[in-house]
């Protein structure tokens, strides 16, 4: 989830620059990446509709991705390196793959984080989705005071959940991020001026201020501290030795003299329990 600042007023870019700190001009939006899947083409352009009324109405916004069968949006699960959506839209009755199908397979792969909602036009199919831990549902046909309704509970849960989702804030926004996106967190250059962190992540380096103890206490495992300056995402590491690590994104860490033995015995618990999970 990415949050972004919508202007409220026409400025001119040289003169909005010299503003940012005018906070009453500026409204947060939540920026959500939303997966639609279902097989009747119609249903895609109610729900864009929908999301895109919301859109104006809630300080949320939504970039939306469209599949028309469970098949097409394992394939595009099984394209990428990260899992990139917060939200799946997802009706059952859908021809060769079901939803509930679909849905097992996603949770395989495995993404426990992404939030599904299930379409369905038969109420007795609630009790299957509980096993692939769905969100909600929502009965067709459906109704826009609904929608709202069940859409603005996930994301208010999403933005305040401290389970799954790590939020700080920078000078200029706040920032919602899925634990399992961010690689590494390590002080910044002007750390010692400004309490300045860099939080890496698979696409974008975000620099907040803060201290590494207090965001590590929003974290915890799977992350771990590998020198006095740099907490690590087990997730994310490639290869180690006693002196450095490698990360996902290819970037090198030091790991600290006093911090070698901590690394390695809790990446050998890491990979056991990923064992006992499979």
């Amino acid at each position: 989830m990415v949050i972004v600042f919508i202007c409220k007023t026409s400025l001119r870019i040289d003169f909005f620059y010299n503003i940012l700190d005018l906070y009453n001009i500026f409204e947060v939006v939540y920026l959500f990446q939303v997966a639609v899947c279902d097989d009747d083409p119609a249903m895609h352009k109610i729900l864009q509709h929908f999301f895109m009324c919301m859109s104006v109405s809630e300080s949320l916004d939504f970039n939306l991705q469209f599949f028309l069968s469970g098949e097409d949006l394992i394939k595009s699960y099984s394209s990428q390196e990260r899992y990139s959506f917060h939200i799946i839209l997802l009706d059952i009755e859908m021809r060769e793959l079901s939803g509930i199908e679909t849905a097992k397979l996603i949770r395989l792969f495995p993404d426990r984080e992404v939030q599904i909602i299930f379409l369905t036009n038969y109420p007795e199919y609630m009790l299957e989705s509980f096993e692939v831990q769905a969100f909600q549902y929502l009965l067709k046909p459906l109704t826009y005071k609904l929608f709202v309704e069940k859409i603005n509970k996930l994301c208010h849960y999403m933005r305040s959940s401290v389970s799954h989702f790590l939020s700080v804030k920078n000078k200029t926004e706040h920032l919602v991020l899925r634990h399992s996106e961010i690689i590494a967190i390590s002080k910044g250059e002007n750390n010692y001026i400004h309490n300045e962190l860099c939080i890496a992540t698979d696409s974008h380096n975000y620099f907040i201020s803060g201290t590494l103890k207090a965001v590590y206490e929003q974290l915890k495992y799977p992350f771990v501290f590998i020198h006095r300056s740099i907490i690590v995402n087990l997730v994310h590491i490639r290869k180690f030795s006693t002196t450095s690590v490698i990360m996902s994104n290819q970037q090198e860490f030091p790991v600290g003299r006093s911090h070698a033995k901590s690394l390695r015995e809790a990446y050998a618990r890491f990979i056991i329990s990923r064992f006992q999970e499979g």
